[in-house]
């Protein structure tokens, strides 16, 4: 990213007749200074489990939140919504 943050990502795809299903993700946001801006991700987090969309989940660096996994096109929108109010 042009201000020093990072995205870091990965993805476990299995590919299928009818195209490909992702069995487990993380979207991982950093500051410049390393520090988490946002994680999505569906780890087996303990502290996740009574979450509605358990097992995923967002992590914020206060909270974590119910959260769906949204595409990698959201978590880019999201990224850039940021950066523009930081400006």
């Amino acid at each position: 990213m042009y201000n020093g943050s990072k995205l870091h990502f990965k993805e476990f795809v299995v590919f299928e007749t009818a195209g490909f299903k992702i069995l487990k993700y993380g979207y991982n946001y950093l500051a410049q200074d390393g520090a988490m801006i946002f994680r999505y991700d569906n780890a087996l987090d303990p502290q996740a489990k009574n979450l509605p969309t358990y097992p995923e989940h967002k992590h914020t660096p206060k909270k974590l939140l119910s959260a769906k996994r949204p595409s990698f096109e959201e978590v880019l929108k999201e990224i850039s919504g940021l950066i523009e109010v930081k400006k």
